[in-house]
Formats: structure tokens, sequence, C-alpha cells
């Protein structure tokens, strides 16, 4: 079994190589699979697939990131590290899953304990800027939208002929802009990220400044 492991293996890898990252994924699992049916081995045989068993969760974990399944590159990493609490490969992969899933606080802590323990890996280095380039990129677009929204707002507020209380229902529109923005700048400053918070509070906001502009044009039609 463990011989067939390392085909499998071996396999995997040549696939990833050739950017068939689902064979690849589907090879590496295959490969854990026959190494956690090994029973009744000895103690030089348990060091060995304790060795293979760990190369084959960071192989899954890099395949997983490369298809999207951020959370079971997270599980699998976490694998690596509950035996390994230091593994740099496993390290880094959790800082990329967590950055992909828009969990920067986490992604710059996971950054920041490889740097610590690993501080001669420049690729851990370049990868935390990556991931403060980003974050700031993000904050930057929900500011603009924010006050596009509260713009075009106010200027389907001045083209309403008199109908209603513009300058009441204007007040309640930038009043919900402002204190949304507050929230999302107060959970940004927590060091929370975007994470399912931010867009559950992005979505809800979003479906009130709707609602709210679906008003106005019909009391203006």
């Amino acid at each position: 079994k463990q011989e067939l492991a390392a085909w499998r293996r071996a396999r995997g890898k040549e696939l990833f190589m050739g950017g068939h990252f689902y064979q690849a994924h589907e090879e590496f699992l295959q490969g854990l699979r026959f190494l956690q049916y090994m029973l009744q081995l000895s103690a030089d045989q348990e060091s060995l697939v304790r060795e293979a068993k760990q190369a084959a969760h960071l192989n899954i974990a890099a395949t997983s990131l490369k298809l999207g399944l951020e959370h079971e590159a997270l599980r699998y990493c976490g694998q690596v590290l509950d035996v390994e609490p230091t593994n740099g490969k496993a390290m880094y992969r959790r800082a990329q899953a967590y950055a992909a899933l828009g969990k920067f606080a986490e992604a710059l802590e996971a950054c920041a304990s490889l740097i610590e323990h690993h501080p001669d890996d420049k690729g851990a280095s370049a990868l935390r800027q990556r991931i403060i380039a980003r974050s700031e990129h993000l904050d930057r677009k929900k500011e603009r939208f924010y006050r596009r929204m509260l713009s075009e707002d106010r200027g389907v507020e001045e083209s309403d002929g008199g109908a209603g209380d513009p300058d009441s229902s204007n007040a309640s529109t930038s009043s919900v802009v402002a204190t949304m923005w507050r929230l999302l700048s107060c959970q940004q400053g927590n060091g929370k990220g975007t994470g399912w918070a931010s867009n559950v509070l992005i979505s809800a906001g979003l479906g009130l400044l709707l609602a709210i502009l679906a008003s106005v044009i019909t009391r203006s039609m």
C-alpha cells in the first residue's frame, strides 16, 4: 500500500505541474486513502507513513487552493500543523487560504507566525505584502462604492418634483450610508477583516439602500 501511495503521489505531482489540478487532487486523495488503512506497522514503518501522510496533506492543500476549496485547504493544513506546528509549507498555505476567503486579519496573523518561525523565508514577506495590498484595495473599493451610492441617491432626491419630503428621505438615506460606513470602519479597526460578517453587513445595507431608492423613484412617477 505504501508503494501504491507513493505512485499516486508521483502521478499527482506530474498532473499538478501540467496544470491538471482536479486530476492531481484526486490522485493525492487516493494516495492518502492507501496510507490511512495501513495497520500493524513497525516503528520504522510508522515513521515513514507519518511522513508520507504529511506530504499528502500538504499536496491536497495545494490542489485545494488551486480549485478554490479554501476551507478544505485549511483543514489539511491544520492536520499537518497538529503534527508539526511550525511546518513552513502548511503555515504559508494556511495564510493563502485565509486571504482567499477575505479573512485578512487571520491571513496576516498566519504570515506573522510564519515569519517568526522562518525568518529567512522571503516568500512569507512577499505574501504578507500582497495580503496588505489586497486588503487596502478592497477597502478603497468599498469606500468609493458607498460614496457613489450616496451621490446617486442625492441626485434622485433632487429630481423629485416635490413629492413627499425629499429632505427627510435624503437625510434618512444619508444616515443609513453613514451608519453602515462607520460600522464597517469600526469592524476593520478591530481587525475583523472582510469575512462573512462584513459580507452580511454589505448585503443588508445594499438591500436597504435599494428599497429606499425604489421608494423615491416610485414617488416621483
